[in-house]
């Protein structure tokens, strides 16, 4: 099952690649660039929720090409979010032992964006779509010296599809000086629809040697806030 899942994620990955690619060199070559970097927080929702009980944070980078002659542009979005379980106790007769377990997605989407008007505030609305990989990564350490775990840890990945939409609006700090391009700020948000993924439970009961794995949709609000440079 899981080389299936790894034959159909390089399918779509490179699916994806070829209609940018096709949509990039469609655009015309006055086309502007764009590109910037958020920090952004993840919140599951619906059957996810239940799972993760803290909240997800990390970095999103983003490149876009935007039309000259319509509010609109094309790109790739890609984001990292770390989602840290709490500390749990394991019996052991040799040593105390604490496990920890952090759940990390790797999110990359294609994003359609529309901008309602260009002007010093830019709202936006927008669609994405991609393929998210979430890797469960549980860590066992000794509490009496918290530092570099012993052992191995036990790791555990998924991928599934991904899509949803996005709003929000730029508001120009810096003005195009010398060609190095205009500066704003990103005030967004994203609701992303997730396929179902297998992760490892990461409640309080947690059994080293039979981890629980759970099975849900993987549903999450993610704001943003970030700059955005435009060529």
């Amino acid at each position: 099952m899981h080389n299936i899942h790894v034959y159909i994620f390089n399918f779509l990955y490179y699916l994806t690649t070829f209609l940018l690619l096709n949509i990039l060199c469609a655009f015309p070559s006055q086309a502007q660039i764009t590109g910037g970097a958020n920090f952004g927080l993840s919140i599951p929702t619906g059957d996810l929720k239940q799972s993760f009980d803290q909240l997800g944070f990390g970095p999103t980078v983003f490149v876009r090409v935007e039309s000259p002659e319509a509010p609109i542009g094309v790109g790739l979005d890609v984001s990292y979010f770390t989602f840290r379980g709490s500390d749990r106790n394991i019996p052991s007769a040799n040593r105390p032992v604490v496990a920890t377990t952090s759940q990390r997605i790797v999110q990359s989407h294609l994003e359609f964006r529309f901008y309602l008007f260009t002007t010093t505030i830019r709202p936006y609305l927008g669609g994405l779509f991609g393929l998210k990989y979430m890797h469960t990564v549980t860590e066992f350490r000794d509490p009496r010296a918290y530092s570099e775990p012993f052992g191995t840890s036990m790791d555990f990945g998924n991928f599934a599809l991904s899509g949803g939409s996005t709003a929000g609006f730029e508001i120009q700090m810096i003005e195009n000086e010398n060609d190095f391009g205009t500066t704003f700020l990103n005030l967004g948000i994203q609701y992303l629809l997730g396929g179902k993924a297998e992760y490892l439970e990461t409640s309080d009961v947690f059994d080293p040697e039979n981890p629980e794995v759970q099975q849900s949709a993987t549903n999450m609000l993610v704001p943003l806030i970030g700059i955005t440079w435009r060529q």
